[in-house]
């Protein structure tokens, strides 16, 4: 199963994106910031990251 991170600090897009590829059947990850990512990003290695380039 492929896995994607979500790194969105807007909360409703940030579920909508989790909501929509988990049904397509990807394994997803959600970050809220850049330091959660960095965080999530020691123990998992997603095949792709969704970053949001505006991030507060």
């Amino acid at each position: 199963m492929k896995k994607i991170m979500i790194v969105d600090d807007d909360s409703c897009i940030n579920e909508m994106l989790n909501t929509k590829l988990s049904e397509e059947g990807y394994e997803v990850t959600s970050a809220y910031s850049g330091t959660e990512a960095q965080l999530l990003l020691s123990g998992t290695k997603p095949d792709l990251i969704l970053l949001d380039l505006m991030l507060a």
